[in-house]
């Protein structure tokens, strides 16, 4: 089943349908959770979700984390480059999908990321 975005008023909400059509204004992209700095496990598959081209990187990543029981603010999102490899952190969170060059189809890394200990740098 692929996962559709609903929003709900002020909120949005995930729902899961099989065969799941993007329409004009929205694509699909897949995903995989990553712990930092390393390749997706082996029995980690990745998930497919289908988002508005609009939507903006911060929305997704804080979606994606939060349907998956992980704190959104301690997670990045990161391009797949061709190899297969973790590539481009998307930094620039107030942007779009689109704007960022996320296209149809496109494999993302919700990565978990290792933050410093509190006062440390």
């Amino acid at each position: 089943a692929r996962v559709k975005i609903n929003k709900i008023g002020s909120g949005q909400m995930l729902r899961f349908e099989p065969h799941l059509v993007p329409t004009s204004k929205e694509m699909q992209v897949r995903y995989q959770i990553v712990p930092a700095n390393k390749q997706p496990l082996d029995d980690q598959p990745a998930m497919d979700i289908v988002v508005e081209k609009s939507m903006k990187v911060f929305h997704l990543r804080t979606l994606l984390a939060s349907a998956n029981d992980l704190v959104p603010e301690d997670c990045r999102l990161r391009r797949v480059n061709k190899s297969g490899a973790g590539g481009n952190s998307l930094h620039q969170e107030q942007n779009t999908l689109s704007s960022c060059h996320i296209n149809h189809g496109d494999l993302l890394f919700l990565e978990k990321r290792k933050l410093p200990k509190k006062g440390t740098t």
